[in-house]
């Protein structure tokens, strides 16, 4: 099984800008980070008005104060990796495939490792082998390599360069 990174391994590759970084959170995450200290606020403003504002200069405060510090840590780990400092992984050109123009032998072999036809959800091809999700987000994809070798990760929490990274490595693969 191919892990998520741990707390302070690098992430694979250069990290991007912030409003990309922002997009790829879900949408009820999106929505608790903004909606519930809006409400919070109204809420104060309708009790108190100096109490309400004092607390909205505050949230915004602590907004920017998020937003500038995300925005540090992603210039210093891509200027880390422009030095050197941090080892990139050779780029594994991921591309996105329709998944009803898969042949007959690649079918076979995700039949091999459970996966069926009806039961893929999305596919990308890289340089050693593909990254197969299932339709139901929450369901352990795989990763199977050109080479005959197989991995399973989390998609929820495991992005696919980070999958495909790690299985070029070595880790993370199953006995077939």
């Amino acid at each position: 099984m191919i892990e998520p990174l741990r707390k302070g391994d690098p992430y694979p590759g250069r990290r991007p800008p912030v409003s990309q970084q922002w997009l790829a959170l879900s949408v009820g995450t999106r929505v608790a980070l903004v909606g519930v200290p809006l409400v919070l606020l109204a809420a104060l403003i309708a009790a108190s008005r100096p109490a309400g504002v004092a607390a909205a200069v505050l949230v915004v405060g602590v907004a920017a104060a998020t937003i500038t510090y995300v925005k540090n840590r992603t210039d210093r780990h891509n200027a880390a990796i422009d030095r050197g400092e941090l080892t990139v992984p050779a780029d594994p050109h991921i591309t996105r495939v329709d998944p009803s123009t898969l042949d007959n032998a690649l079918i076979e072999r995700l039949g091999q490792a459970g996966l069926q036809r009806d039961d893929i959800g999305s596919v990308s091809r890289f340089d050693g082998g593909w990254i197969v999700r299932r339709r139901n987000p929450r369901d352990v994809a795989s990763v199977l390599g050109d080479d005959g070798g197989l991995a399973f990760f989390d998609p929820r929490w495991v992005p696919d360069l980070h999958a495909a990274t790690e299985y070029l490595a070595g880790r993370g693969r199953e006995p077939v």
